[in-house]
């Protein structure tokens, strides 16, 4: 008769009880085990640090950015029509109002999308050693 073990873990670290083994196998392998975790989770928490900086600058200057685009297309408009052009200039300025305002209801929209995902999202409970 043959009795076969399987171990399973989830998580940046082994079970202490596996890291006891590496250790007897080559001694001072679980603290290099544990320094590895560690300096992934700095690089992580570093690349997840980057991300949020970069998002928090595209949502301050964008909306300030696409302001200035818009006015300076209702401006040209002002300009076509004050020099007789008034159907490309009245075209130019609806074309601006509508694409501030079309991105405006995307935005929200999205938003919202994304707000009623992770209300519905759930975490689920990291599974430990599993024996079968």
């Amino acid at each position: 008769m043959q009795v076969a073990k399987a171990y399973s873990f989830s998580g940046p670290l082994p079970p202490p009880e596996v890291l006891e083994k590496y250790n007897q196998v080559v001694p001072g392998l679980a603290e290099r085990i544990i320094s590895m975790a560690e300096e992934q989770g700095k690089h992580r928490q570093g690349l997840e640090r980057t991300v949020v900086d970069s998002n928090a600058f595209v949502q301050k200057v964008g909306p300030f950015l696409g302001f200035i685009v818009a006015m300076t297309a209702v401006g040209g408009g002002i300009e076509l029509i004050l020099k007789g052009k008034d159907g490309y200039g009245l075209a130019a300025i609806i074309t601006a109002l509508a694409s501030l305002a079309g991105v405006f209801i995307y935005g929200k929209a999205k938003q919202r999308k994304e707000l009623d995902a992770k209300s519905t999202d759930f975490v689920r409970p990291q599974q430990g050693l599993v024996k079968s």
